[in-house]
This record gives structure tokens, C-alpha cells and sequence, in this order.
């Protein structure tokens, strides 16, 4: 470490500073009492013109932090420095350089790894004192924010994926906004449904862009009523309004979202039901067709039962009838000589009977 320097045999003291109290008298309070007074490490160092870096005190609290005790990181001389790769360093170093110039407060993040080889995640607020000839003293507050940091980290990353998912959602339409109900997410499928962009859908009021204005105060009352209830998930199915006007029939959820450090969000899921309706009136015509066909089915096999029937009965007729027609041409023949050449008409009654019977039969 080029830029680090130590002088062990050279150090100045820890600074002090003079506080008056009534009575005139002047007590001075050493930097050892106010690191009791603060969480994490007191650093005090100074920064020298060519670069070099000289810390001459760290509260014994850096053990905590580094797993290093005041001494070790003194006698190595890197100071809060310790654990930190060289690039992290030098941006480091650079960064207080510029705080020197614009003479405003001083504070970084930076990732170490400490004695044990463990990541940690350290803040660093300083304010620095420019002295002659370019020296600049420097007082610093080191704390470890590795468990605050990796929340931040995992909420991002909770946020990322959220999003993430959301965006591929192709029929739900996902929206995202606070107990103000303004939004402050809209995915692309609730672009699609309800016709504004995401663009022009941040920061309005979801009530106001999505539902008819008769109908404004119903709903404010009713997110109102699941805040205060505390409701994790309402389900729901209604009208909504597009941007074209037309209305749009959508069965959704309301979820609750709650988080000890970030404000209540709710998250609404809309699904359209027009294509289920469609596809519900599209299905009942085809069930209609379908009953229409099995009614002209069932005549056809009637129709059909009734012709085979009487079919069957008429070729029985028919079956019948030529012998019968046969048979009565010979006897008509018959009848025709009998009449024209026979008439008993002598003989009595009996001849008589018999022939008017034979000629009836």
C-alpha cells in the first residue's frame, strides 16, 4: 500500500476538544469518551500532500468490526483501510481527496473481508480539518451495516424478480400502487387491457384511471376498508373502464402488502373475462347447433323406423294381392260365360239360388 503510511514513534495524540461550562471553567473531552457515546469505530488519521495516509488512533471497538484489535490496525498501518482490495482503496482514498477540496462532509460504502476472511459491508461518515502545508486531519465513524445492507440487497432483488415475473404475466394485469393509491407499477399486460402505457399510468391514481367516475367513491372506501381491516387478499369481480371508454367486465385480487420497514402497498391482479364470455356465447350457440342436429337425428331414425314399417306392411299387401287379382280374373271370366249362357231359369228355386250364390262368390 503505497499510499499508507505509518510513524508509530511520531503520532500525535488523539484530539480533544475544549467544552466551557458555566463558571468560565474549561473541561476538555478526549476522543476516547465520545467513542463510548457512538455505535461503531472512531477513526482519527490525517492525509499528507504526496498521498500518504497516517492513522494515529482507532477505538477499541474496531475489534468488532475488523476482528482486529487498535493496535494491530495501527501498527499495520492501514487503518479503517484494513480488509479493503486494493481498487476499493484508491476510490476511497480518491473520494476523501475531493472531500478535502469541496470541504463537505465525507461518507462511503465499501465491502472488507475481515480476519476470519468473512464479507462485511462498512460505512464510513467523516469531516475533515485542512491544516498547513497541505495536511488534512480527518475524524471518522466506522459502522458495520453488513446485516442492513444485505436487507437492501435482498429487497432490490426481491424487487428485481418481482418485476421480472410480472412483466411476462401475458393475461393478468399486474398493478402496484400505495395506501395514496397512486401507482407505482404497471406491467405490460395491464397496458394491454386497460390502453395506457406504463409511462402514462405512474403516479395517477389507479381509481381515477381504471374505474367510472359514478363510481369513484365506492372504491376509495372499500381499499379504505381493506387498509383498515388489514385484509391480506380480497378477491373481487366488476367493471372497469378503458381508456377508449369501453368497459371491460375483470375478476381480480387485492393484495395487502405489509413490511416493518417500507410503506403499505397494495397489488391488484385483474384478469379479463371478455374472451370467457366470448368463448361462453360461442359455446352455447354450439351446444344449441348441437341440440338442433340430435333433434333431426332422432326424426331421421323415427322417419326411418316409420318407412321400414310400412314397407314391410305394404310388400305383405302386395304379396297377397297378385294371387288374389290372378284368381279373380279367371273368375270373372267365369261369371261373364255363366251369365251370358246360363240362366236357370226353369227348374225351381233351388237351381236358382245356387247359381245367384255362385256368381256372388
Amino acid at each position: 500500500m503505497s499510499h499508507l503510511h505509518s510513524r508509530s514513534g511520531d503520532q500525535p495524540e488523539p484530539n480533544t476538544r475544549a467544552t466551557p461550562f458555566a463558571g468560565g471553567t474549561e473541561t476538555a473531552i478526549h476522543v476516547t469518551d465520545l467513542a463510548e457515546l457512538v455505535e461503531g469505530a472512531v477513526v482519527q488519521f490525517r492525509t499528507l500532500p504526496d498521498g500518504r495516509y497516517e492513522p494515529y488512533y482507532i477505538s477499541d471497538s474496531c475489534e468488532s468490526i475488523w476482528g482486529y484489535t487498535s493496535s494491530e490496525l495501527l501498527a499495520d498501518g492501514a487503518g479503517f483501510l484494513m480488509g479493503a482490495d486494493a481498487p476499493t482503496q484508491h476510490l476511497l482514498m480518491t473520494s476523501m481527496k475531493d472531500a478535502i477540496k469541496s470541504g463537505e462532509l465525507w461518507a462511503r460504502e465499501w465491502p472488507i473481508h475481515d480476519r476470519s476472511g468473512g464479507s462485511k459491508l462498512l460505512r464510513g461518515v467523516g469531516k475533515t480539518k485542512p491544516g498547513a502545508g497541505g495536511v488534512a486531519g480527518w475524524s471518522m465513524v466506522v459502522t458495520d451495516i453488513t446485516g442492513i445492507g444485505r436487507v437492501d440487497q435482498i429487497d432490490e432483488s426481491t424487487q428485481s424478480n418481482f418485476r421480472m415475473l410480472c412483466d411476462r404475466l401475458e393475461e393478468v394485469a399486474v398493478h402496484r400502487f400505495g395506501r395514496d393509491l397512486r401507482i407505482t407499477y404497471w406491467n405490460p399486460a395491464s397496458a394491454r387491457m386497460y390502453g395506457y402505457s406504463e409511462a402514462e399510468a405512474l403516479g395517477r391514481e389507479v381509481v381515477e384511471l381504471v374505474t367510472q367516475p359514478e363510481h369513484h367513491d365506492a372504491w376509495r372506501k372499500w381499499f379504505a376498508e381493506i387498509l383498515s381491516s388489514r385484509r391480506g387478499s380480497t378477491s373481487f369481480q366488476a367493471w372497469r373502464k378503458r381508456r377508449d371508454g369501453n368497459r371491460i367486465e375483470v375478476r381480480g385480487s387485492i393484495v395487502l402488502m405489509e413490511s416493518p420497514d417500507r410503506p403499505v402497498e397494495f397489488v391488484c391482479l385483474d384478469h379479463d373475462l371478455s374472451p370467457k364470455r366470448k368463448l361462453d356465447q360461442e359455446r352455447s350457440v354450439l351446444e344449441e347447433q348441437l341440440r338442433q342436429s340430435q333433434k333431426l337425428e332422432a326424426l331421421g331414425t323415427l322417419a326411418g323406423g316409420v318407412a321400414h314399417d310400412f314397407n314391410n306392411i305394404l310388400a305383405a299387401i302386395l304379396g297377397n294381392t297378385r294371387p288374389a287379382s290372378t284368381r279373380f280374373g279367371e273368375l270373372a271370366t267365369e261369371r261373364r260365360i255363366w251369365s251370358r249362357g246360363f240362366c236357370p231359369s226353369a227348374g225351381g228355386a233351388r237351381p236358382r239360388a245356387r247359381w245367384w250364390t255362385w256368381l256372388i262368390w
